[in-house]
């Protein structure tokens, strides 16, 4: 899917810019919007992506393809903590391979919910590059992803206003303590007696209700 995308990016007629390109969930197409070079934002969220969609490789032709590309949406894939760091490397070389003379348009980029948990080193290169390599750069939404108080601390310096909100990141957040969760509320919901409700019809549907809003805010997460 994003090989298609990346061939799909390399021409066609112009059209609206407003509308992101997109690639559709599970790798199912890619719909550019013929930008032919005038792309500005492109929305690759939910697909799966990993670390290797990412290296110089594939993040260098795409910018020097869309040079005015200002949003990237990289959200809910599975860059961890890997990928960033291949960001960051390829964002530098796209700077390097023009000799410095011009700078990368991304104003920007959004990587949440991609399993990073790093304690900083990959997430601060990424910060320190897009501070130095892209001077219109304005917002960086890397929530999500278990980032340390540390490594938070160190995004905020470098950024300051230009980091987005973090209020779902959690270091201390277990993938397994969450799914041990989900299973003990929905078997709790499974043991919910019916019948009972005849006798006690508010009660028993407050809980059945309880327990499927409980599901839902963990699955939604």
């Amino acid at each position: 899917g994003w090989a298609v995308l990346l061939d799909a990016l390399g021409g066609g007629d112009d059209d609206d810019d407003d509308d992101p390109a997109h690639l559709g969930g599970g790798g199912g197409g890619a719909d550019s919007g013929g930008c032919g070079g005038t792309l500005e934002k492109l929305d690759v969220s939910g697909n799966d992506l990993d670390a290797d969609c990412f290296d110089d490789t594939r993040v260098v032709p795409l910018f020097r393809g869309q040079p005015k590309l200002a949003t990237l949406n990289a959200d809910d894939n599975e860059l961890q903590v890997q990928g960033v760091a291949n960001l960051a490397r390829a964002l530098d070389a796209l700077s390097l391979a023009s000799g410095g003379g011009k700078k990368c348009a991304l104003e920007a980029l959004s990587v949440a919910s991609n399993d990073v948990n790093s304690k900083g080193p990959a997430v601060v290169r990424l910060a320190e590059v897009l501070k130095a390599k892209c001077p219109n750069f304005t917002s960086l939404n890397i929530d999500g992803n278990g980032l340390t108080d540390d490594a938070v601390g160190h995004l905020t310096d470098i950024l300051q206003d230009k980091l987005r909100p973090l209020d779902d990141n959690d270091p201390d957040a277990d993938p397994e303590d969450e799914d041990d969760d989900l299973d003990d509320i929905i078997h709790a919901a499974a043991k919910i007696d019916l019948k009972k409700k005849r006798r006690r019809p508010l009660l028993e549907m407050y809980k059945a209700q309880r327990a499927i809003a409980l599901a839902a805010v963990l699955l939604l997460r």
